[in-house]
């Protein structure tokens, strides 16, 4: 059986996961890494990953609601799929970026929320469709637009 603890260690494995898969995905630019269309595979499917990682973190954060409506979630994968049925238990369940406010020693006592240029939803549904799209079409002409999406995306993950 579910607990909010196991909740809560799924959900902070699923981050972890994510955080590095992105530090992978920025090493292939080192010299001897990948090259071609195996780059692109390999950022591709990273980049997929990490967007399935996401939608999975955001049902586990949600699961009590998510179990109402779908019996077997643990088996789900599909992207589009988690979020729409996600969406429809808990209209904000897109994490929101914080900032932590420090006492006088340094201790987190309280968040702060950012208002900046962070990731969206519509950002992760369009990396996620481009990566969908790439992973089965790759040209060459579309490795340079691809590789500076990601890197420009990434930076707000």
């Amino acid at each position: 059986m579910f607990s909010i603890k196991k909740d809560a260690e799924v959900y902070a494995n699923c981050i972890t996961e994510i955080k590095t898969r992105l530090s992978v995905v920025k090493k292939p630019h080192s010299k001897d890494f990948l090259n071609g269309v195996f780059y692109m595979e390999f950022m591709c499917l990273q980049i997929r990953k990490i967007c399935e990682l996401f939608a999975f973190s955001t049902l586990t954060a949600n699961r009590q609601e998510y179990e109402k409506i779908r019996n077997e979630f643990e088996k789900d994968w599909n992207f589009a799929r988690i979020i729409k049925s996600v969406s429809k238990v808990n209209e904000k369940y897109f994490p929101e970026p914080l900032k932590p406010i420090l006492d006088n020693s340094g201790k987190a006592t309280k968040y702060e929320g950012i208002k900046n240029d962070f990731l969206s939803i519509e950002d992760i549904e369009d990396i996620y469709n481009q990566c969908c799209d790439l992973a089965t079409n790759l040209k060459r002409d579309t490795f340079r637009h691809f590789g500076s999406m990601v890197i420009s995306q990434s930076s707000k993950i």
